[in-house]
């Protein structure tokens, strides 16, 4: 009996810990990853890339400039280029301090390509590096995998909207 007693009462203690370690982690993770981007992230980008690396001469592009808008709706970071005219939802990944890391992904036409971003903002400027990987698949086997990256800077040019930028 007291075997029986002394196995329930570790079981109790053992699953009592667990619960407390899952009860921290939802309450330390309580604060939403978007809650901790900072404000000045938000807004219409001018965007320098310069390549320091590709191992596919097919994506060879020494110095590329672009436009970025990233904005917030609800719960949802999207990146726009006005540019090019492509939207899409990004995830966060790590925000610490005024360093944010996002992926994007997207699939079309059997290819797919996962661009990791990692930017570090100040003020009216940021700066990084940014690694795309382009998969891409005949009958949904992976032929070809290509790595291309770059150092970004950013310097902002408007507030929260793209219409802004293009009046």
């Amino acid at each position: 009996m007291k075997k029986c007693i002394t196995v329930v009462f570790v079981i109790c203690a053992l699953f009592s810990g667990l619960l407390n370690k899952v009860q921290g982690q939802t309450i330390q993770g309580g604060i939403s990853m978007l809650e901790k981007v900072p404000l000045g992230l938000y807004g219409v980008w001018s965007v320098t890339s310069i390549q320091t690396y590709t191992n596919d001469s097919e994506y060879l592009a020494p110095l590329g400039i672009d436009y970025w808008n990233i904005y917030r709706e609800n719960d949802v970071l999207t990146l726009e280029n006005p540019k090019t005219g492509a939207i899409a939802s990004v995830t966060l990944n790590e925000v610490k301090n005024n360093t944010v890391k996002f992926t994007r992904k997207s699939l079309k036409n059997n290819e797919e390509t996962i661009e990791t971003p990692t930017i570090t903002i100040e003020e009216e400027d940021f700066w990084g590096t940014d690694k795309i990987v382009v998969k891409k698949y005949k009958n949904d086997i992976l032929v070809k995998t290509s790595v291309i990256k770059f150092t970004i800077m950013g310097k902002k040019v408007g507030g929260t909207s793209t219409e802004k930028l293009l009046r």
